[in-house]
């Protein structure tokens, strides 16, 4: 559904969601995101990260209470972690450096996206052994 009256005469004008004829606009708002973070330039004493999810205001709040939906069920509908498994495997966003990866609902799409991280990562930091007892630090090159 791309255009939903509701409350307050709030208009959805697109939607993230798979079906949707409309769901390159908020994608492509995510991919220059991800394109700008990954693009700027890397601090030494900062852990270079990604937000890889869909980012919250008062309107898409608003919509997406319209539409019955949440963070999870936004993901589920849209299959974005898929779509960010097959960009990564296609070679998008390679030779970036990246320590921290956040997506929402890993349920859904995890196992691809975790699949084509692993795979991109030539150094690792192995830190969950007993003495460091922490999880993975993983840089993309």
């Amino acid at each position: 559904v791309e255009e939903v009256s509701g409350a307050d005469n709030l208009l959805i004008k697109y939607s993230c969601f798979q079906s949707s004829s409309t769901k390159s606009v908020p994608l492509g708002a995510l991919f220059k995101y991800m394109d700008g973070v990954f693009n700027a330039k890397v601090y030494s004493n900062r852990l270079p990260m990604i937000q890889a999810h869909w980012q919250s205001d008062a309107h898409s709040i608003a919509a997406g209470e319209i539409l019955g939906s949440s963070l999870v069920l936004d993901e589920s509908r849209a299959k974005l972690n898929v779509d960010l498994a097959a960009m990564l495997t296609g070679g998008h966003w390679i030779g970036k450096n990246l320590n921290m990866w956040e997506s929402d609902n890993v349920c859904d799409g995890g196992a691809e996206l975790k699949k084509a991280l692993d795979a991109r990562k030539p150094q690792s930091i192995q830190m969950d052994s007993p003495e460091y007892n922490r999880k993975q630090i993983v840089q993309i090159e």
